[in-house]
């Protein structure tokens, strides 16, 4: 697979999975989380990082379009490969355009079917606690977690 072929296949993965596209990136929220992504690619090797950013709504009001990087709670999406779960997709060594479909639709249904809420938020962070080095004070106070 080359690097236009990857773009290409994980756009249109995204907008059916409805997600909406604005500039180089992707959203889906509801009235009080927004999930945004944004592709990163690495400099040094050929591979890319699909960014999460997982933004309260309430704590940042007049962020219409956020990026990534503008996330109260931070990830990447993740691939398995070579028996391992990592997080740069290495566009080159990969050859089954499904296995990529199936591993970026496991990864929007991680992030989004279960953390578009606050309480699915704090679940996550309960679940997860080694996320909470993801996640921004301010989000760790308005979710109770930290004083």
């Amino acid at each position: 697979m080359d690097n236009k072929e990857f773009r290409q296949t994980i756009d249109k993965c995204l907008l059916q999975n409805e997600f909406k596209k604005s500039g180089k990136y992707y959203y889906k929220g509801t009235d009080e989380v927004i999930c945004s992504l944004g592709l990163q690619r690495s400099s040094y090797s050929d591979c890319y990082y699909i960014n999460v950013g997982l933004i309260i709504r309430a704590l940042n009001p007049d962020l219409g379009y956020p990026r990534d990087v503008d996330g109260d709670i931070r990830g990447r999406f993740s691939i398995e490969a070579n028996g391992k779960k990592v997080d740069c997709f290495v566009v080159d060594e990969i050859h089954d355009t499904e296995v990529l479909i199936n591993s970026i639709e496991k990864n929007i249904s991680y992030w989004t079917s279960s953390t578009l809420t606050i309480k699915a938020l704090k679940k996550l962070l309960d679940d997860e606690p080694i996320r909470l080095f993801q996640t921004r004070l301010l989000a760790k106070k308005y979710l109770g977690i930290e004083e």
